[in-house]
């Protein structure tokens, strides 16, 4: 926000259009680090095992037949 400078958002407010758009379809992927590097999923999976500790085993069951 700060480098809109003194009145930046004030004369960008006005140009701001809210939109309602309709959803036809939807496609998702389901992601569980299997794209990532090993060990960066394994430091995700580290992390989780406090906050969301199912997330975690989630995670570690999708990951396991890894080989990298």
């Amino acid at each position: 926000m700060r480098e809109l400078g003194p009145g930046g958002m004030e004369r960008r407010i006005p140009h701001i259009l809210g939109f309602d758009l309709p959803i036809e379809r939807l496609e998702a992927k389901f992601k569980m680090g299997q794209d990532e590097r090993r060990c960066d999923t394994s430091g995700a999976i580290d992390a989780l095992e406090h906050d969301d500790p199912a997330l975690a085993a989630m995670m570690k069951a999708h990951n396991a037949h890894r080989q990298d």
